[in-house]
């Protein structure tokens, strides 16, 4: 693997891009906005069009079927997972009344101008004194300024931060696997089977997926990794789906070599 990793500043392209893999898709819940007019500005968030496939909903506790819909994001094991990041944050969202979400599945992935917009849409919501906003496909909890922060302060394509690595021990070795790359079109990664020895070089191996990805190579099956200081022998291999648990999504598998 030998691709360069020029991202320019104000950047929105995808250098790598020669057809797509699959839309893009964006699931983001804003909890304490209320349904205003909204004004958006191409200096103040960053947006040169609305883009095509976003949707944006408003929601408010005062009718009952809405208020059950709000809350379900915040109980079960969605809660918890929510909750243990900063218990005092869960707690105030969970008292607000209304939520709004920004939604889309993007078809025109060959720039990353649709992420650019979308991330300038929400910032505008969140100007209006929200409480929380939560990327479900991260499963992140951020105060508006925490997301603000990471997410459109750059104003640059900062994939690595959109994307989520954990660790799960096995019987095999550690399965290091990401969620998040939905909102490039592209697979998750998922390394199974890893020394821990190794793991820093996993860690290294799946951010690099990650960048090439969200900069718009075509995942393929049967490309084998050759990484100094790695064995050979592992080889990408396109699985999953929609429909599968672990990723919500298809993923790139890379087995350590047996």
């Amino acid at each position: 693997m030998s691709y360069p990793l020029d991202v320019k500043a104000n950047t929105w392209g995808r250098d790598y891009y020669t057809k797509p893999f699959q839309p893009a898709f964006i699931f983001i819940a804003i909890f304490g906005a209320e349904n205003s007019e909204l004004k958006l500005s191409e200096v103040d968030h960053n947006i040169d069009q609305i883009p095509e496939g976003v949707d944006i909903v408003f929601y408010n506790k005062s009718t009952p079927k809405q208020k059950e819909y709000i809350e379900g994001f915040l109980t079960g094991t969605m809660g918890q997972l929510l909750k243990t990041q900063s218990p005092e944050l869960y707690r105030k969202t969970t008292q607000t009344n209304s939520m709004a979400i920004v939604s889309g599945e993007f078809k025109d992935v060959q720039s990353l101008k649709y992420l650019k917009n979308t991330i300038g849409i929400i910032k505008a919501i969140t100007e209006k004194g929200v409480v929380s906003v939560i990327d479900f496909q991260t499963t992140r909890l951020y105060t508006p300024d925490q997301w603000s922060d990471t997410f459109f302060e750059p104003r640059r394509p900062s994939p690595q931060k959109h994307v989520f690595l954990m660790y799960s021990p096995e019987k095999d070795g550690i399965w290091l696997h990401s969620r998040g790359m939905r909102t490039f079109g592209m697979p998750d990664i998922s390394l199974v089977g890893w020394p821990e020895k190794h793991l820093h070089d996993g860690h290294k191996l799946a951010r690099r997926f990650i960048e090439i990805y969200a900069k718009g190579k075509f995942p393929e099956s049967g490309i084998e990794i050759k990484v100094e200081g790695l064995p050979r022998g592992m080889y990408t291999q396109l699985k999953g789906g929609y429909n599968n648990l672990d990723f919500n999504n298809y993923y790139i598998e890379i087995q350590w070599p047996k």
